[in-house]
């Protein structure tokens, strides 16, 4: 049970360090990531994973009060009626909790990604 609980927290680890990689690529091609994550779906009941992923990501993790994915396809539908997808999702969508990265968590976690990335890097895929 407990190298199960171990490979587990890995898997999450590792989801969260490719996750932060994808925000670190798009922001490099230009795009305005915010520092603002919101999560939506399963995981978003989890709080370790939304810990996790604001001490790796380095933003704070917002979850709505409706973490359906369905409500995020009713607010982009509705983002013409409101003139933009901001507008839209700031009137239909409300925070029920938010999760700050810790500061000694986030240090622990930056070395680590930062490991995780020359590892990337010796072996070519990064």
């Amino acid at each position: 049970a407990r190298d199960e609980a171990a490979r587990y927290a890995a898997v999450l680890q590792a989801v969260a360090f490719v996750e932060r990689l994808c925000l670190e690529h798009v922001a490099g091609l230009g795009a305005d990531v915010g520092t603002t994550v919101s999560l939506t779906g399963g995981g978003a009941s989890s709080p370790y994973w939304c810990q996790l992923q604001a001490d790796v990501l380095g933003r704070e993790v917002v979850i709505p009060a409706i973490p359906d994915g369905a409500l995020g396809m009713a607010v982009v539908a509705a983002s013409t009626a409101f003139g933009s997808l901001t507008a839209a999702a700031e009137a239909m969508v409300s925070i029920r909790e938010r999760f700050v990265p810790r500061d000694g968590a986030a240090r622990r976690w930056e070395r680590r990604y930062q490991d995780w990335r020359a590892e990337l890097a010796d072996r070519g895929w990064c």
